[in-house]
């Protein structure tokens, strides 16, 4: 199994409190996945930034998750409460138990599962799933296959799936895949038209529902009556830009049950461009919608004190361009921008953009965020408000109510929205009222939507890595080689290379997008298949393959000799091959019909010098290559040691002394001085005179000798005398 499934699943997580019998939510608090507590801390307090886009567009792993409620159709990842592998030692193939918690309640349909941005379905036998909803009793399935699963933990009230991933070093080669699941949320929401409840993504439906179970507002409180009309503004047709049609509001949302109230409150009015309204301790909703034209007219006499405010717009209102962000479905429900909003005309008016930035984060129709901009540059640029103190009169001027202000004496007549409005037993009542016009509800947004230049990916998917390409290291032994290839167009996440031997995955790693190649080591020798394939937002590229052999080293293609009269240099090489790391063993004998395995060793080494051998000698080396992936066929290599002594003959010459010679030399050389004067004696010999007499040793020649007279010698006896 794989480090990254190894490390959650290697903690068998106890019992989820949450999922016992007590009340529906209580297992996610109680057990999750307390192994990632620490990590997901932060961005589980609500003070943190990074609590911005959760918990829809995360997967969270913590013992301390909020609970979540889905409304509409959205995409979330869920909260991870349960991770557990088979019982055994298993390693490849064995399976692994996850349990995702989607939210409270009952929810409509589970649409896809993405593991890693691709399909569930992608991965055929090798992950499952079940969706369960508010169960009554325990699942089977988790009983059966999880051993430290109790019969307490049954989930009521909770939307939940099960995910089994079967391990494959090739369909999930980081572990635990990145999950998302595609949901249409609650199957509750109460329709005050038909007074039946279900599923609905109407946003006034979706107000209606948050009052009343989040907010505890009792229904007495609530004007019915104005959410069913809410409801029909939003379920109306609206013809878009591409000729398309659309209902007019529409939402998917996420809540978490730690997100403030009135910030939920305000996405909700945001994305169907309403306001709720408040009066007299009732709640009651206006969609955004032209709810003319007017049926009471507020007049001079009704006027008991000094108006005050502006009909023109203030310089913060005054803006000509609106744009920002909205989810979109087509681009992985990530945070898209929306085509901006402009007026030209009043760009050019104001001498430049004035911009305003909106977020839609519970829209998921790139046009319906466009009218909802649209509206809202309307309502800014339309002018500021005025308050105008009334006598009783201005009871009828309930907030939301359409009225036609009449006050010739200021120049002012138009339509008017009530937008605030107070009284008191003294000074009667002030309304507050704003400019009103069916112009500021033009659902015209002026362009198509086109997601080109976002995060859209080429329509055939993303395009596979290119030129792939193995070079072996030959410096060292820690890497045996890189892997390299050029990138593909479209956005790419990270780079999956796979090895293989056969049809089984030896080693898979994942490669960042900035990054182009691998470094490959660790592979016995063996003939490998290496794949690439690159990983973007919403799609895997096809594999890119070369076949790759990791051998030992090559035999050694060459030797050099280098041979004196006592020794012997041996330097192999591999000049086209290389060693990979490696180094050479030396063995040789000295009988000419001698083979490696009965040769001597003698060495290892890049190259080796054989010494103390005799004079011209036969000797016969195996030279082999070595490194840590194994050993190569010898190389036979005949050598002699060398019977030219003229180097040193001529390195000696005026070098050798007395010092140098023998003793018996020594003793004779010193004979040499004695026999000098004998030589000198010689000089003046004379022949032999028969008239005169010769001593012992002297020397006399006769005829073509020369003789020595071995004691006196008188007259008349020439040599040779006789014995």
């Amino acid at each position: 199994m794989s480090g990254g499934v190894k490390k959650l699943a290697s903690v068998v997580i106890g019992a989820v409190v949450g999922f016992a019998q007590g009340g529906p939510w209580g297992a996610v608090a109680g057990a999750a996945l307390a192994f990632y507590a620490a990590e997901q801390q932060e961005k589980l307090n609500t003070k943190s930034p990074l609590r911005d886009n959760e918990p829809s567009a995360q997967t969270v792993r913590s013992s301390k998750a909020p609970v979540r409620f889905i409304l509409g159709r959205v995409s979330t990842g869920g909260v991870l409460v349960w991770a557990q592998e088979q019982a055994g030692a298993q390693g490849e193939g064995e399976w692994l138990h996850l349990v995702y918690v989607l939210c409270e309640g009952a929810i409509d349909a589970l649409e896809n599962i993405y593991l890693g941005e691709e399909e569930i379905g992608s991965f055929g036998a090798y992950a499952t799933y079940e969706l369960v909803v508010d169960p009554t009793q325990v699942n089977a399935f988790l009983k059966e296959n999880c051993p430290d699963w109790k019969d307490s933990q049954i989930g009521r009230g909770l939307s939940f799936v099960r995910i089994s991933l079967f391990y494959s070093a090739e369909k999930f080669p980081s572990g635990i895949p990145d999950t998302r699941f595609v949901v249409r949320g609650r199957n509750d929401i109460y329709d005050p038209r038909s007074n039946t409840a279900g599923y609905s993504a109407n946003t006034a439906l979706h107000l209606l529902w948050y009052l009343r179970a989040r907010c505890g507002v009792p229904d007495d409180e609530i004007v019915f009556e104005t959410f069913a009309s809410a409801a029909n503004v939003c379920d109306e047709a609206v013809t878009n830009a591409d000729g398309s049609t659309s209902q007019r509001y529409r939402s998917g949302c996420v809540i978490g049950a730690d997100e403030q109230r009135t910030g939920v409150l305000q996405k909700l009015e945001a994305a169907a461009g309403g306001h709720l309204i408040r009066v007299g301790g009732r709640w009651m909703f206006q969609a955004g919608a032209y709810y003319g034209p007017y049926d009471f007219e507020i007049t001079e006499d009704m006027v008991i004190g000094t108006v005050t405010g502006s009909t023109e717009p203030t310089n913060d209102s005054s803006i000509n361009t609106v744009r920002g962000t909205f989810i979109d479905p087509s681009q992985s429900w990530t945070e898209t921008d929306y085509p901006e909003v402009s007026v030209a005309e009043w760009i050019v008016e104001d001498g430049g953009e004035a911009a305003e930035t909106l977020t839609y984060s519970y829209v998921t129709d790139p046009y319906q965020a466009q009218r909802l901009a649209n509206m809202e540059l309307r309502r800014r640029r339309a002018g500021g408000a005025i308050s105008i103190p009334m006598n009783f009169a201005g009871y009828n001027c309930r907030p939301g109510r359409v009225v036609r202000v009449n006050l010739p004496s200021l120049n002012i007549l138009g339509e008017f929205i009530v937008s605030d409005w107070s009284m008191g037993d003294r000074e009667g009542c002030t309304v507050q009222v704003k400019q009103y016009e069916p112009a500021i509800f033009d659902d015209a947004v002026g362009q198509p939507y086109n997601p080109i230049g976002f995060i859209n990916l080429p329509s055939g998917g993303i395009g596979s890595p290119t030129n792939l390409t193995w070079t072996q290291d030959t410096t060292a032994e820690v890497i045996q080689g890189v892997l390299s290839w050029l990138p593909p167009s479209g956005i790419v996440k990270e780079y999956i290379a796979i090895v293989r031997q056969g049809t089984t995955a030896i080693q898979s790693h994942n490669v960042p997008s900035t990054s182009t190649e691998c470094a490959i080591n660790g592979l016995p020798s063996g003939n490998y298949t290496m794949s690439v394939a690159a990983v973007g937002p919403m799609a895997r590229s096809g594999e890119v393959t070369i076949t790759v052999s990791i051998n030992g080293p090559p035999i050694p293609e060459s030797c050099v000799v280098q041979s004196s009269i006592d020794s012997i240099v041996l330097i192999p090489s591999n000049s086209q091959n290389g060693l990979n790391g490696g180094t050479y063993e030396y063995f040789f004998s000295t009988s000419p019909t001698a083979t490696s395995a009965n040769a001597e060793y003698l060495g290892r080494g890049l190259s080796f010098t054989h010494t103390g051998l005799g004079f011209w000698t036969n000797y016969y080396y195996f030279i082999r290559s070595s490194n840590a992936y194994g050993k190569s066929s010898f190389l036979y290599v005949p050598a002699q040691t060398s019977n030219d002594v003229s180097a040193y003959l001529a390195a000696l010459a005026g070098k050798i002394t007395k010092t140098e010679l023998g003793q018996e030399l020594a003793e004779e050389i010193e004979k040499i001085p004695g026999l000098q004067e004998q030589i000198d004696a010689l000089d003046g010999l004379e022949g032999y005179k028969p008239d005169e007499t010769y001593e012992e040793y002297d020397l006399v020649v006769q005829g073509k000798r020369i003789y020595q007279a071995t004691g006196p010698v008188p007259l008349n006896m020439p040599p040779p005398n006789p014995l």
